[in-house]
């Protein structure tokens, strides 16, 4: 079958519960047979007058929605309205005038590294994160907004980096579990944090994450695996590496990915940094 090669940049997710990942190439994201370029073209006559952003006019991000859908036009078409209904009835113009403060010292990630292809990556101590505090001090909602936050400027990063002329359409993810404890971020009412962002990363952000790396992941985190599993799609399935204690191991894939002049020394690299510098 002869395909199409767009002079846009997307990636496809790799998620599954071991270790050795391997990212989609650009080249495999890039090719569309000639049904599914069609399939784009009319995807994008039909969106072209209901988008009210200009990126969003974009081949890069109109193809995710079809992916997401399997080229699917109708449900490519039903999901990105729901899609721009929820941005709306959430006001998510307004994430960035919002007093993030207590958020920002509290529940901290930081988007200042990239890897070796360019692509922005997330990192976030999540061990530290006290989820429970956060749910019985009434704050559950405002954090389920930061984490919404979290996504979107990832997603921005991502464009910004587009602009200045860098092949990238994805960013990755750290997520460290050094400090992880059950009571503090795997108490029953913390699980719901978990589930509406992997929900909503589903619903909102199809195919924005190239790779998820959890590191000093502890056996005590399978419950919150567990609970998450069966909510990510078949697709995102593919995009998780699990690493357990042994520093050794993960620092090694993280540098495999990741140059060490850029990988924070607590992850095995010598950049040492604030997280708090580049939300």
């Amino acid at each position: 079958m002869s395909c199409l090669v767009f002079p846009f940049f997307i990636a496809a997710l790799t998620f599954s519960g071991v270790v050795n990942v391997v990212s989609v190439s650009v080249e495999q994201d890039l090719s569309l047979s000639f049904t599914e370029g069609q399939i784009l073209d009319n995807f994008a006559a039909r969106m072209k007058s209901r988008l009210p952003e200009s990126y969003m006019q974009e081949p890069i991000y109109l193809i995710r929605w079809l992916r997401a859908r399997n080229f699917n036009i109708d449900a490519a078409e039903r999901m990105l309205l729901n899609n721009l209904k929820w941005r709306e009835d959430i006001n998510i113009k307004n994430l960035e005038n919002e007093d993030w403060s207590h958020f920002e010292e509290e529940f901290a990630y930081s988007l200042d590294i990239s890897d070796k292809h360019d692509r922005p990556i997330l990192t976030i101590d999540s061990g530290k994160w006290d989820v429970r505090s956060a749910v019985v001090s009434g704050q559950r909602d405002k954090l389920v907004r930061w984490m919404i936050k979290m996504m979107e400027d990832a997603t921005k990063r991502v464009r910004d980096y587009q602009q200045q002329g860098k092949n990238v359409t994805r960013w990755g993810m750290i997520y460290n579990l050094g400090y992880f404890n059950l009571v503090q971020s795997g108490c029953f009412q913390c699980l719901s944090v978990y589930t509406d962002f992997v929900s909503n990363y589903e619903a909102h952000y199809p195919n924005t994450v190239d790779k998820i790396t959890l590191v000093n992941t502890p056996t005590l985190f399978e419950v919150v695996l567990r609970l998450i599993r069966p909510i990510f799609s078949e697709e995102t399935k593919n995009l998780l590496s699990v690493y357990g204690t042994n520093k050794q191991e993960w620092q090694y894939a993280l540098l495999k990915e990741i140059p060490k002049k850029e990988l924070p020394s607590e992850y095995g690299g010598t950049r040492v940094r604030d997280i708090l510098d580049d939300n």
